[in-house]
């Protein structure tokens, strides 16, 4: 059973067998939060401004193991959105406005301001010979990857440009080594043991940015979870891939940076922190030793704590890797968009990768009745005076 760790969590495991874990609820409608001094972190508005200059329209299901994009039932949704670079979000006079953060904290990054605004608590796995406690992940949701963690932290780690590391699902059961699967869906999921991957964007030398959305995950197992990572994106910095937007699929709200990371070989791991010197040794090194200036490892807090989160990759216009989504929240599954800019067919000469194309990456309704109700982070800054600042400039189009 899932248990309900205190603020300094250790990250030793129990290997205990028979003990199995509970699923964790989804949130119910959100409070409010604050920082200690009483600045509110973000907007009770979920307006951008005025003008995007584009529309989305998303259907239901997409990524699924049919190849089938749209049912009957699905009404499309139009909203609008825009596009933008981590460095426009992130820095710039319109970054508070987009952020919906106070001024004074549009600088800070995530480790600046998490322990203060998270509660002192997260979950546990009670076996590691059993499955995670992962939350409403639906069965018919195939991302590319799968990563677990049992530390409450997910790390973002550069392979070396000497290795050999290959891309793949990683899973490795205790007290043996890790197997390394070419498609997830050779893995052996969600039984137990450790779960990590090996992305290869294919773009040796290229500079990214981590960043993470806070939202408030409400009520979870009779306690108030408060502020939460809901997702976290590796994003390519010339790439205009993070979504701006006056409805549900805005990524902009309370996001924050978490660090820089260049990738020396163009290939990146994502394992718990407690295990992911074992997945690099069994393939190659995170850095050689001429090359530790140049690469760094980077952490995340994982949503509730120990779990089992999937991981998408979207592509641009050029058919190149140019995001990896790490997500903790069902309802931000499917809101991740698979394509940049969103209206972009894809290339004729794309493998086949045994997906579908859709607009986002989908998928069905959670399990539990408060599943549907997505995070909101809290808080009520000013709203921006009329005719302050330059609007954002808007791209994209009109997604079908």
């Amino acid at each position: 059973m899932a248990k309900a760790a205190g603020q300094s969590p250790t990250p030793g495991r129990s290997s205990t067998p028979g003990r199995s874990s509970t699923p964790v609820r989804s949130s119910t409608p959100p409070g409010r939060s604050s920082t200690p001094g009483g600045n509110s972190v973000c907007s009770d508005s979920p307006r951008v401004s005025d003008e995007q200059g584009s529309t989305w329209k998303a259907t239901k299901p997409h990524l699924r193991r049919s190849p089938s994009i749209k049912s009957a039932d699905a009404a499309p949704i139009s909203e609008a959105y825009a596009l933008f670079r981590p460095d426009e979000i992130l820095s710039g006079r319109q970054s508070a406005k987009l952020r919906r953060l106070e001024e004074d904290v549009v600088d800070l990054r995530l480790d600046d301001v998490y322990s203060a605004l998270s509660a002192p608590w997260q979950l546990d796995r009670n076996d590691v010979n059993g499955p995670h406690s992962s939350g409403d992940w639906a069965d018919d949701v195939l991302p590319e990857f799968w990563v677990s963690s049992d530390t409450g932290r997910i790390c973002f780690a550069p392979a070396s440009a000497r290795s050999g590391a290959v891309q793949g699902q990683y899973h490795k059961t205790v007290a043996e080594s890790w197997r390394c699967f070419s498609h997830q869906a050779e893995a052996p999921g969600n039984i137990g043991g450790f779960h990590g991957c090996c992305i290869d964007t294919g773009q040796p030398g290229t500079r990214w940015t981590l960043v993470a959305r806070l939202a408030d995950f409400g009520m979870v197992m009779g306690r108030e979870a408060g502020l939460r990572v809901e997702f976290a994106a590796l994003v390519r910095n010339d790439c205009e891939a993070l979504v701006a937007s006056v409805g549900q699929h805005d990524e902009c709200r309370s996001l924050f940076c978490v660090d820089e990371l260049p990738l020396p070989s163009g290939r990146l791991f994502l394992a718990d922190p407690a295990e992911l010197q074992s997945l690099c040794s069994s393939s190659t090194q995170v850095a050689g030793p001429e090359e530790e200036e140049e690469s760094s490892v980077s952490t995340v807090p994982c949503g509730l704590g120990a779990g089992y989160y999937p991981v998408v990759t979207s592509r641009d216009k050029e058919n190149r890797i140019c995001r990896v989504s790490l997500v903790f929240h069902p309802s931000r599954t499917g809101k991740i968009c698979l394509r940049f800019p969103p209206e972009a067919p894809p290339p004729k000469d794309r493998p086949a990768s045994g997906r579908s194309e859709p607009s986002c990456c989908s998928a069905s309704q959670p399990s539990t009745e408060s599943a549907a109700k997505p995070p909101k982070a809290p808080g009520k800054p000013p709203h921006p005076k009329p005719g302050s600042g330059s609007r954002p400039r808007p791209r994209g189009g009109l997604l079908t």
